[in-house]
């Protein structure tokens, strides 16, 4: 009985130590790639283990983001994925970081926005735009801000002089003086009475 005890205890820790390396490896096979810089001041990425991943061929990189990161490349910026497969090539003079599914991107002073695979789904014709948040994005067309929508369609007019982000439904707007508050149609909640722009917090402005 005692024999049979040791050995059960035995496989017991056997069965235990494999399962720890599995988790350690599960765990850094599912982080993402490390940026790391080389001695020709080249960017690349690297795996948790030091294993290259994606050789330092560029002149800047970010981090990875929701499975992508941003490259850049004499003076141009794309995407890969974390293989080191580009994604969305190296042609646009800026990329932001995915938002609700979109990459907002600018070329010769135009903002557009892309899918990850590098679909144009709104094209570059804005001048100046913010990133997409519940749904919306602050675009500005002949020197106006406005919102958009996810298909490009206008939401609220191009009608002020600068425009924030929604958050819990709301957004602040400026008339170039003071800061007002909106509703997702466009409906002026509040007197234009704000001199900063707040994110909110269970419907109330901080």
């Amino acid at each position: 009985m005692a024999v049979v005890s040791y050995y059960s205890l035995k496989f017991m820790k056997q069965i235990i130590s494999l399962l720890f390396l599995i988790t350690i490896g599960n765990h850094l096979f599912s982080q993402p790639p490390v940026r790391y810089q080389a001695a020709t001041n080249r960017y690349g990425f690297k795996d948790h283990a030091g294993k290259i991943i994606v050789d330092p061929v560029y002149d800047y990189v970010e981090s990875f983001y929701e499975g992508f990161a941003r490259v850049k490349l004499d003076g141009k910026w794309g995407l890969i994925d974390k293989k080191g497969k580009i994604a969305v090539p190296l042609k646009y003079d800026f990329i932001d970081n995915l938002s609700e599914g979109y990459f907002k991107v600018e070329t010769k002073g135009r903002y557009g926005f892309i899918d990850g695979k590098g679909k144009e789904i709104i094209p570059l014709k804005y001048e100046d735009a913010g990133s997409f948040s519940q749904g919306f994005a602050a675009v500005k067309l002949n020197d106006k801000w406005g919102y958009t929508n996810r298909q490009d369609k206008v939401v609220i007019p191009f009608r002020y002089f600068l425009a924030f982000p929604f958050s819990e439904g709301f957004a602040f707007v400026s008339n170039g003086r003071a800061l007002g508050l909106i509703d997702k149609s466009g409906k002026l909640i509040t007197d234009y009475k704000y001199s900063n722009s707040e994110n909110f917090s269970e419907g109330l402005a901080r």
